[in-house]
C-alpha cells in the first residue's frame, strides 16, 4: 500500500515538474501602472451603470472605457463616455465625450473633448467643453460651440442652455446659417 501511495506521489511530482518545464514564462504586469489618473481609489475598465425609476423603467445608461473613482473627494473621472437618457421608455438624449468628471459634492458633470449631444428632437450640440449642473439641469460652456437644429446652424463661443437644448443662448455668436429643410430629418 505504501508503494502505491509513493508511486502516486512520484507521478504527481513528475507531472507538476513537467508542466512547469513546458510552460511559457508569464511576464508579470503591474496593474494600474499605466493609469491616466494616479491615486484613484478604484479603477474600472469598460464601466457601465444604469438607473431605473421606482417602476423599473430605465432612466439612463452610462458607459465609459475607463473610470477612476476618488473616494476622499467623492469624484469620478471617466474616459470615452457614451451616455443615453430615457423618458417614457424612449431615448431623450445621447452624449459622447472623450473625458468627463462627476463632482458629486458640487452637483456637477464636466465633459471635455469632442462633445456630441443629440436630443430626440434632432438638436445637436458640438463643443470642446461643457458643464451640467445636475441640480438645476443647466448646461453651460465657455468654449467653442456649434448648435444645429431645424435647418439652422449657430457657431460661437459660450453657451447657456437647458439640458435638452429646448432653450439655449450662444453668448458670442460668430456665424449663423439658416435655410432649406432640416438636414437632421433626412
Amino acid at each position: 500500500m505504501k508503494t502505491g501511495i509513493m508511486n502516486l506521489i512520484n507521478l504527481l511530482v513528475f507531472i507538476t515538474i513537467g508542466t512547469f518545464i513546458n510552460c511559457n514564462k508569464i511576464k508579470p504586469e503591474r496593474v494600474g501602472s499605466e493609469d491616466k489618473e494616479q491615486g484613484a481609489t478604484i479603477t474600472i475598465r469598460n464601466f457601465q451603470r444604469v438607473a431605473f425609476d421606482n417602476d423599473g423603467v430605465l432612466q439612463w445608461q452610462l458607459n465609459a472605457g475607463e473610470t477612476y473613482y476618488f473616494a476622499k473627494l467623492d469624484r469620478t473621472i471617466l474616459y470615452k463616455i457614451d451616455f443615453e437618457q430615457f423618458e417614457n421608455k424612449k431615448s431623450k438624449a445621447k452624449l459622447r465625450a472623450d473625458r468627463g468628471e462627476i463632482r458629486k459634492k458640487e452637483d456637477k458633470l464636466l465633459v471635455w473633448g469632442n462633445i456630441y449631444l443629440k436630443t430626440s428632437e434632432g438638436r445637436i450640440l458640438e463643443a470642446d467643453s461643457a458643464e451640467l449642473d445636475t441640480e438645476t439641469n443647466i448646461l453651460t460652456s465657455n468654449g467653442d460651440v456649434t448648435v444645429r437644429g431645424d435647418g439652422t446652424v449657430i457657431r460661437g463661443k459660450g453657451l447657456e442652455a437647458d439640458n435638452n437644448l429646448n432653450k439655449y443662448r450662444i453668448l458670442q455668436p460668430q456665424a449663423i446659417t439658416t435655410g432649406g429643410g432640416n438636414p437632421l430629418k433626412r
